[in-house]
């Protein structure tokens, strides 16, 4: 089964909505403009933006929450308890894992759950249609019974969301609604719809004929060429077993249970009798899929590594507003850098720093705990610490923190490196810590061998530590997949959000107003476009369809920070995006299990390279699937390394720090499938190692590059300025103007054209592969349309 939803009117108005919003934005730029020459460049953008807007304000009113909000779908079910069961049994399917990974919204979004997920589920329905007494009931599943379970979702046949019917004459007035408000044909609209549509199934083609070529490659050289049998199978139910009783009018306790087969309420599945029941905020922390976050700094000290806990914090599954959270670090005297500084001034700033601030915002609570001083050592009581409120309004601009304590770097202890670890729990499994660095200036090698008793810092390591630490990283914690009608609904909250102050910064441009425009900067909203757009392509494009499922959190990451570029004294930005964690599990009845999970891994590693590969010109990109797939052609040899003797025969290539690193990933008893020569490009002058990481027990594959991080590979030339809407972003757009503007004017003009062009036109391309999956046509197109047709600066 493969999904493709085009242009054209489809069976969901909010999502044909969202098409329209899309497709005519690009229609915006290339249509004729009325009294052109009355209008300055920024009202020009502003009266064609207006229509966008509106159209989003109508969607976000009127648009249907039902296939992803309980309590909508509810309200179209109605109060009867039994009506509430029959959906939940009969729209979601149930499939194997422990514990809590979906929660309520997560089934609600693919329609998929364990029976404790779908349970909870039942209970947020029930509570929502006025049933207040309910609770959970367990009960454990004799081996006969778990056996007969096993052998019936196997035979079930797939339940996947299929929305609601096709409403032809409600999408014709979408289509007149939008025509009306962004003062266009619906004969216009429709046609570049179905331009968009054509190239979106043309790419997509492409896509999957790549993945499946590459699927042939991959497993020869990984199996070594045995041609065995995958040796993973499919995941089976456990022995618990979950349902919902709530209490009628009557005063009794009814059984509720979503089991496939069960007809009635007050059956349970196998006639089980309860062994407890509970409320949901009774279950036990252990039932939670959760990720610990913890932030460390590590100093050199007296030929010691020492490390000091910055802060941590426990997330758990279903608790994130938006399944994602953010960490920005920043030097605490911010407000003493220039807008307008050079590369050079920029590098000379952020070497005289010695303390910076991180901070975690996960939604409901903003962290910051500690700073971190150039000593290695940690503040712990930052002075006049702002509010949670204040520190929103104060740090996303440039200025309002205020200069704190210090801290002098002396020879006896010196910061070394940031990093995070993300300590994944699910229940019943072993914990796995993946760590990731915002730098590091020890290396692998050195750290693994303890060869520290007289390390010192360059003058070249000091500034990419002080360009390092003005960086922000934004995790997406990815638990299902997400429904397409729930994305739309973002994007369209999204550009509601962010009208006034877009239309506040417009204003400010065209005034030469440089303050009011950092300060209104400040003040959009952010939202982690192309990490929802990987994480939704990574099952849209599965050329089986929908055949795997996390099986436990899924981390996803994009992390910018500034760096320094080579010996000319320019700045750059550095933008990652890495799959921290991609573990899937094939769903019930697949014929090859372990196969379906190798063939994510592989569209999960094109997939990054598929959502991101239009960069503007200049960018440099290198990305483990795409980089094989000329090596093909090219005749490059990729080796497979299974011991640590196969690594010995190709130790000369490699640096130690990587080769140190692929020796623990040998002893996690991982294959390693490595180009034989690392890559060299415009942005690199030291060869980036690339390489496939295989565990042949479980058929997880994913491809990695430079120290570890998955999907490593992207760095762009002052390109993200969408990250204007943090601390560290506000920095990164600024970077990037300042190199190129003379005036405040052109850097104003600079700041809008990017916050606008890469804002929408890389967010929208972004979404876009959620619904069409065609973003880098999209990519392709917005940056034509900066080059060409939108250009503030023209005019002034």
């Amino acid at each position: 089964m493969k999904i493709f939803v085009s242009c054209t009117p489809s069976s969901r108005n909010l999502r044909f909505l969202f098409g329209v919003l899309l497709c005519t934005w690009s229609l915006s730029f290339v249509a004729p403009r009325t009294s052109a020459e009355d209008l300055s460049a920024a009202q020009q953008i502003e009266r064609d933006m207006e229509g966008l807007y509106l159209l989003s304000e109508v969607a976000l009113r009127e648009a249907p929450r039902h296939e992803y909000d309980p309590s909508a779908r509810q309200k179209l079910l109605g109060q009867d308890p039994l009506d509430l069961l029959r959906w939940v049994r009969e729209d979601t399917r149930l499939i194997p894992y422990e514990g809590v990974l979906r929660s309520a919204s997560g089934v609600m979004q693919d329609r998929m759950g364990n029976s404790l997920d779908r349970s909870l589920l039942l209970y947020e329905l029930l509570g929502s249609a006025g049933w207040e007494n309910r609770r959970l009931a367990r009960a454990t599943l004799s081996e006969d019974n778990l056996r007969k379970a096993n052998q019936l979702i196997v035979e079930l046949p797939p339940q996947f969301p299929t929305g609601e019917p096709s409403d032809a004459e409600a999408e014709d007035q979408a289509l007149e609604m939008a025509a009306r408000i962004l003062q266009r044909s619906p004969d216009d609209l429709l046609y570049f719809m179905e331009e968009f549509r054509f190239e979106a199934l043309r790419e997509a083609e492409d896509l999957l004929a790549s993945i499946l070529h590459q699927e042939e490659e991959l497993q020869n050289l990984l199996r070594g060429g045995s041609g065995s049998e995958s040796r993973s199978t499919a995941p089976a139910l456990g022995a618990t077993h979950w349902w919902v009783e709530y209490e009628n009018e009557e005063g009794q306790w009814i059984a509720l249970d979503p089991f496939p087969g069960q007809e009635d309420s007050g059956a349970v599945a196998f006639d089980l009798e309860a062994e407890e029941t509970l409320r949901r905020s009774e279950l036990a922390e252990e039932k939670f899929h959760r990720v610990d976050v913890t932030l460390v700094a590590e100093r050199w000290e007296e030929g010691k590594l020492l490390t000091e806990e910055v802060f941590r914090r426990t997330l758990r599954a279903g608790s994130l507003p938006e399944q994602y959270f953010e960490i920005a670090i920043s030097p605490r005297s911010l407000d003493e850098w220039s807008i307008s500084d050079s590369g050079e001034d920029t590098i000379a700033f952020a070497m005289e720093q010695k303390e910076w601030l991180p901070v975690l915002d996960t939604g409901d609570e903003l962290v910051l705990e500690a700073s971190i001083l150039i000593d290695g050592t940690l503040n712990e009581n930052p002075t006049e610490a702002p509010t949670a409120r204040s520190f929103r309004e104060a740090s996303s601009v440039l200025g309002g923190i205020g200069v704190g304590g210090r801290s002098e770097e002396t020879k006896s202890s010196f910061l070394t490196a940031v990093y995070l670890d993300y300590k994944v729990y699910g229940p019943g499994v072993e914990p796995e810590t993946e760590r990731r660095y915002f730098f590091d200036l020890v290396g692998s090698d050195k750290r693994l061998g303890n060869d520290l008793e007289n390390f010192s810092l360059s003058e070249e390591q000091e500034v990419e530590r002080a360009l390092g630490l003005m960086a922000k990283k934004s995790v997406y914690v990815q638990g299902y997949w997400k429904n397409s009608d729930w994305v739309a609904r973002q994007m369209f909250r999204q550009m509601v959000r962010s009208r006034n102050a877009l239309s506040e910064m417009m204003q400010a441009a065209e005034q030469n107003e440089t303050g009011l425009f950092q300060t209104v900067m400040g003040r959009l909203p952010d939202f982690p476009l192309e990490l929802y757009a990987v994480g939704s392509d990574r099952w849209q494009h599965h050329p089986q369809g929908l055949v795997t499922t996390p099986r436990g959190l899924n981390l996803l990451a994009h992390q910018q920070s500034l760096a320094p570029s080579g010996k000319d004294g320019r700045v750059v930005v550095r933008d990652l995006v890495d799959l921290i964690r991609s573990s899937v599990s094939p769903l019930p009845g697949i014929d090859s299990p372990g196969n379906a999970v190798f063939l994510q891994g592989i569209v999960d590693t094109h997939v990054e390279h598929f959502t991101r590969r239009n960069a503007p010109s200049g960018a440099a990109e290198f990305n483990v699937a795409r980089q094989m797939q000329k090596d093909f052609l090219d005749e490059v040899e990729w080796i497979r390394i299974a011991d640590s003797a196969d690594l010995e025969q190709h130790q000369e290539a490699f640096s130690s720090d990587t080769l140190a690193l692929w020796q623990k990933r040998l002893q996690e008893g991982k294959i390693l499938l490595v180009r034989s020569v690392p890559v060299t490009g415009k942005t690199r002058e030291v060869g980036l190692p690339l390489w496939w990481e295989w565990n042949p027990d479980t058929e997880d594959l994913l491809g990695f590059g430079d120290v570890g991080y998955g999907q490593s590979s992207v760095e762009y030339f002052f390109s993200v300025a969408n990250t204007t809407y943090s601390i560290a972003g506000a920095i990164l757009g600024a970077v990037d103007c300042s190199m190129s503007s003379k005036s405040d004017r052109e850097l104003a003009c600079c700041m809008l054209t990017h916050v606008i062009t890469t804002g929408f036109g890389v967010g929208l391309g972004s979404l876009f592969s959620q619904l069409y999956q065609s973003s880098q046509f999209v990519l392709a197109l917005s940056y034509d349309l900066t080059a060409t047709h939108f250009d503030p600066c023209a005019n002034w």
